[in-house]
């Protein structure tokens, strides 16, 4: 009964998007008619180019569209739905609907919500998505977290796998932050921050039956955590439609609110009971799993250096402080050619790419490197890491009282005071 009523969903959805993507071509096919023919030679939209040597097309089109789709169906009724996992009647609309889910993920690179432009795409494909969501997450308990991770899959990764997503492309230009955005597109883009904030609080004060899920709860946690931060950042603190006092405020609610965060990456490795990690996260998944450490030791440094620059303004920093030497062996581990470097290890198992990424994405954080500066000048600790800049083209400027903006105000703390 529940594989009927799975595939009966699926056939719905696999009728809808159908016609989505028909309507899209036949569009395509109007536009072309419209440029390359002349008024009386434009021919049929729903029929022109679907005749090849006197076969149709369409019907061929129409099958593989359907085949192609129906695989995925049992790829995530197998996945989803068997002995090993829990809420089957939930799960019935979870897996119809990791179909549009599906097409949200390959558009989340190329094209945003909020953009009327391609709202007869998302639209259908958001609509499907909320309505399962709505009918299957009733069928989880609210105790259980699923009903949040769930959530986040279907509405937030699909733009924050891709780390700068489709909402700052269309909307912030020249790469100043919230500089042309609407107040309106800010609140709606600080309030979807803010939702992801209580997801993970979920995820990380609930429990999970199906222990599958909760594997996949941990797996995604570090890039939920570093969404949440960039987006926190972005469209709360350079919010151009609030006060300084408002400002204030906050800031310091992220702090707070960054601090716990931290602290449930630092829980990560414990709540992974051995056996379930090799049983999900084996050989075949140890890249996966490694591109998840790398972003949780990733955005535990960018976590730490906001920390120690709050130390710095406070007068409290301190060189043999417990903070300071987390961040220096957390730093040495992680940089490529430190120690067992996590992104030397995701490099080994073929995630290059994603290791690269995080490692220039710190290394072009003047932060970073001023970091590395300050601790050799005021504590003689060497920490792993290079410049953006031309070898010590910078060095100076970061260093200086009346150089580089908010690191000048940070060096006359510590040189008015004593860095012990």
């Amino acid at each position: 009964m529940i594989f009927l009523k799975a595939l009966f969903l699926t056939l719905i959805v696999i009728a809808i998007l159908l016609l989505v993507v028909y309507a899209h071509i036949v569009l395509a096919i109007s536009i072309y008619n419209l440029f390359r023919f002349n008024k009386e030679d434009r021919k049929n939209p729903f029929m022109y180019g679907w005749k090849f040597k006197g076969r149709s097309v369409l019907k061929l089109f129409i099958g593989f569209f359907i085949m192609i789709h129906l695989m995925l169906f049992a790829d995530y009724y197998k996945s989803y739905i068997n002995d090993n996992t829990k809420y089957h009647e939930a799960k019935v609309y979870y897996v119809a609907g990791m179909i549009p889910h599906t097409y949200s993920v390959l558009l989340g690179r190329f094209v945003t919500p909020l953009n009327p432009l391609f709202w007869s795409i998302t639209k259908p494909v958001d609509a499907m998505k909320e309505y399962f969501f709505a009918k299957g997450s009733k069928l989880i308990p609210d105790t259980d977290a699923e009903r949040e991770l769930w959530e986040y899959e279907w509405f937030f990764y699909p733009y924050a796998i891709h780390f700068w997503d489709m909402y700052d492309k269309f909307y912030v230009k020249n790469l100043v932050p919230t500089a042309n955005i609407s107040k309106k597109t800010q609140n709606y883009t600080f309030k979807r921050v803010e939702r992801l904030y209580k997801i993970m609080e979920a995820l990380n004060t609930k429990k999970m039956a199906d222990l599958y899920r909760e594997a996949a709860a941990l797996r995604e946690m570090p890039l939920m955590v570093y969404y949440y931060k960039e987006k926190a950042q972005w469209f709360g603190f350079h919010n151009k439609f609030l006060s300084k006092k408002e400002m204030k405020k906050v800031w310091k609610t992220f702090t707070i609110k960054q601090t716990q965060l931290k602290k449930w990456l630092q829980t990560i490795p414990d709540k992974i009971d051995h056996q379930m990690q090799f049983q999900e996260w084996g050989n075949s998944h140890i890249k996966s799993f490694l591109k998840a450490e790398a972003t949780r030791e990733y955005i535990i440094l960018r976590i730490m250096q906001d920390e120690l620059f709050d130390d710095i303004r406070a007068g409290e920093f301190q060189c043999d402080s417990e903070d300071t030497k987390a961040y220096v062996d957390l730093r040495n581990r992680f940089m490529m050619g430190g120690k067992n470097s996590v992104l030397d290890r995701l490099v080994n198992y073929g995630g290059k790419k994603h290791a690269l990424y995080l490692y220039n994405d710190l290394k072009n954080f003047d932060s970073a490197y001023y970091f590395q500066l300050m601790l050799k000048k005021y504590c003689s600790v060497n920490v792993l890491g290079e410049s953006k800049y031309k070898s010590g083209s910078n060095d100076k400027s970061l260093l200086s009282n009346s150089g580089n903006g908010n690191f000048a105000t940070l060096n006359k703390i510590l040189d008015e005071g004593e860095v012990k």
